[in-house]
């Protein structure tokens, strides 16, 4: 017997699409004619297409997942609850990514979150029968595909090449210029082109002849990069860094001193490139030597042979002195682990700061500004001592940032900041409370009147309908959130304690770290730093640094991309909300010492007075690192902070004032290094 209950209806489901063309020679159209597709998808099945979840990846590469920002939102936010849409549309399975394993990995997440995955040109869904299979093959077939695809296009290249004409890459000296088809004088696009050849661009042959002999004269490749961008010679590509009109380094340089196009001879396919599957980014191989093709091109020449020869046996001295030091372990460019490395601005130009010499003793290592270094236009030609800045900048952290007064100042402003935040929904003298459920209320009426009109079979097509039931849900949504905002004064004080718990955690972990073991400091200040420029000043003492920073205490170091701040999941990020950055500008970094007495000279002097027998008698770092935190007691300041590092940097900060008040000598026996001292205190 039929019952009479009606059929119950359900809302269309809210589709999201995803775009993607792959390099930046396609047609930015694409985006725009993939997402007419997907939507006139979605209209065949009668699925809400919500705009705010139509995204698209333009000029990335379908090989790898990574760098495609649009994906990874839709693909996270796809876990939400919430989920903020049914089903994914993509044009078809080659967008989302053109390997097999990604494309199933994409569906497999999907699934999991309950999102379907709809794929127009191959008119399949994730809930058809037989999905999987086809969706197997099919991404099998995308990536046979572009396997084929850079099998042609190098086959192609090779046989411009082996023909005279240009590979596709700019070269330093010349122009590509398109050679017309004489069967086909009408022409006008590039497919129909013999191909392009180079032609000599006379003002840059001479600079690249100017660079041969000034390299065989005995010029370093260091003084040439200077020497032209002193001249403003037109470098062979934009500049990096600066706005200036030339900008030569000697990358550059070794490479044209090395290109065999400058004698006649085009030589293509010595490298590759390839897709790291671990980060995405691409990197550029070496292949054998039996895979490169050679073809002799005389009409290219721009050296002679005489010039060619000559800077080739200079350039093989010079490789054999510094394979001979790479030996012996002497490499300048032997990476090192500095403090603050990658962290520094120039507050002229914005620059990098970058080490400028490092020896063995890490003594002579220096920071200068990379543009006045080059010459590209900064006037901020200032050095500094590597362990001379660290040391202080550290003590700028320790004793007049990150300290209780400091933090307490701060918490109680962020706190301030955010309560002020939480109370302004109480704007006209009404509740925010009351007002945010009223409107919540009058929204889930709104959205059942709705419903009950779809049930309408003469209404159940309406694309207004379906459109005013997507805006109700989403205005729901937003206004249940504040609704849990506007409630969390009551609790306001275990927020308060969740902000000021975290920041003192940061705060304690960055300064043990910091005074430890600087590996993990070099891994733990980027998440905390934001900002570090240092701008050149007078001190009492002659040229310095004064220091304009930023510092993140509310990142956690284990989640710096989400930046999650508190448990409570109904509260947003509190970044969003107040100006959470801990802001200093004023504390000088001073280049030949500082002006007050040396930080380590009260503690030795302690150490020193009650303890005569000391005297004369040389100890390691670590001896001395013992002596002063005893001394000092566990209970002091000063005890705190003593590491071995930060007694070995103080000793060699400013040492003339300890060799003026202690009597400080120095002695290395093998490997070690001892520190004595004659005096305990004498003026």
């Amino acid at each position: 017997m039929p019952h009479n209950n009606q059929q119950e209806i359900t809302a269309p489901l809210r589709a999201a699409i995803y775009l993607r063309y792959s390099c930046d020679m396609s047609r930015p159209a694409s985006l725009e004619d993939q997402e007419r597709t997907c939507r006139a998808f979605a209209e065949s099945k009668g699925w809400t297409v919500l705009d705010d979840y139509v995204r698209g990846d333009a000029a990335k590469t379908g090989r790898t997942l990574a760098s495609r920002e649009a994906l990874a939102s839709l693909l996270e936010e796809s876990q939400m609850k919430p989920r903020p849409f049914d089903v994914l549309i993509t044009d078809e399975c080659s967008r989302i990514a053109r390997k097999l394993k990604d494309v199933l990995d994409v569906s497999d997440r999907l699934k999991f979150d309950r999102v379907k995955i709809a794929f127009v040109g191959q008119n399949l869904v994730s809930d058809d029968p037989g999905f999987e299979t086809m969706l197997t093959f099919y991404g099998m077939m995308d990536q046979q595909n572009s396997d084929r695809l850079r099998h042609r296009v190098r086959r192609g290249q090779e046989g411009r090449v082996r023909k005279g004409y240009s590979s596709g890459s700019r070269c330093f000296g010349y122009r590509s210029v398109l050679e017309p088809d004489p069967n086909k004088p009408w022409a006008q696009d590039r497919a129909d082109m013999l191909g392009t050849r180079w032609h000599l661009i006379q003002s840059e042959a001479e600079t690249i002849r100017k660079i041969y002999d000034l390299y065989a004269d005995g010029m370093s490749v260091y003084h040439i990069c200077l020497k032209f961008n002193e001249e403003k010679i037109p470098a062979s590509r934009k500049p990096r860094i600066g706005s200036c009109e030339t900008a030569w380094n000697t990358n550059l340089i070794k490479g044209i001193l090395q290109n065999e196009k400058y004698i006649g001879k085009i030589i293509w396919n010595k490298t590759f490139q390839e897709i790291s599957p671990r980060n995405g980014k691409t990197q550029t191989r070496k292949n054998p030597a039996d895979a490169w093709v050679r073809v002799d091109a005389p009409h290219l020449r721009i050296v002679t042979d005489e010039q060619w020869n000559r800077v080739q046996e200079r350039l093989k001295i010079v490789n054999e002195k510094m394979t001979r030091r790479r030996i012996g372990g002497l490499n300048r460019a032997k990476k090192r682990d500095y403090l603050f490395s990658g962290l520094l601005k120039c507050g002229i130009c914005g620059s990098s700061m970058n080490i400028t010499a490092s020896h063995s003793d890490h003594r002579s290592a220096t920071y200068l500004c990379v543009s006045a270094r080059y010459k590209r236009g900064c006037t901020n030609r200032l050095y500094i001592r590597e362990d001379r800045l660290s040391a202080q900048l550290v003590d700028v952290l320790a004793q007049h940032l990150l300290t209780p007064p400091v933090i307490d100042y701060f918490v109680e402003a962020v706190s301030k900041e955010f309560d002020a935040y939480l109370k302004s929904f109480g704007q006209n003298g009404t509740s925010p409370l009351t007002a945010l459920k009223k409107r919540a209320d009058d929204l889930e009426r709104g959205i059942k009147s709705l419903l009950g009109h779809l049930k309408d079979p003469a209404l159940l097509e309406s694309d207004a309908l379906r459109r005013a039931l997507v805006a109700d849900e989403a205005e729901l949504k937003k206004v249940r959130t504040e609704i849990q905002l506007a409630g969390a004064p009551q609790g306001f004080d275990d927020i308060r304690g969740n902000i000021d718990k975290l920041v003192r955690n940061n705060m304690n972990d960055l300064l043990e770290v910091l005074k430890q073991d600087v590996l993990k400091a070099k891994q733990m200040l980027p998440r905390h730093i934001k900002h570090l420029t240092l701008f050149p000043t007078e001190t009492e003492t002659g040229p310095g640094y004064e220091v304009l920073g930023e510092l993140d205490l509310f990142v956690p170091a284990s989640d710096r991309e989400k930046r999650i701040l508190l448990d409570r999941s109904f509260i947003p990020t509190i970044q969003q909300y107040t100006d959470y950055l801990l802001r200093f500008f004023g504390p000088h970094i001073y280049v030949k010492g500082r002006p007050e007495e040396h930080p380590l000279l009260d503690a030795l002097t302690s150490v020193l007075q009650p303890r005569p027998d000391l005297l004369h008698t040389p100890q390691t770092l670590t001896q001395w690192t013992h002596l002063i935190r005893t001394s000092a007691g566990s209970n002091s300041d000063l005890s705190s902070r003593v590491s071995i590092n930060y007694v070995s940097s103080h000793l060699r900060d400013r040492a003339d004032v300890l060799v003026r008040r202690l009597g400080m000598v120095e002695i290395r026996h093998g490997r070690a290094l001892h520190y004595m001292f004659a005096r305990a205190g004498a003026a």
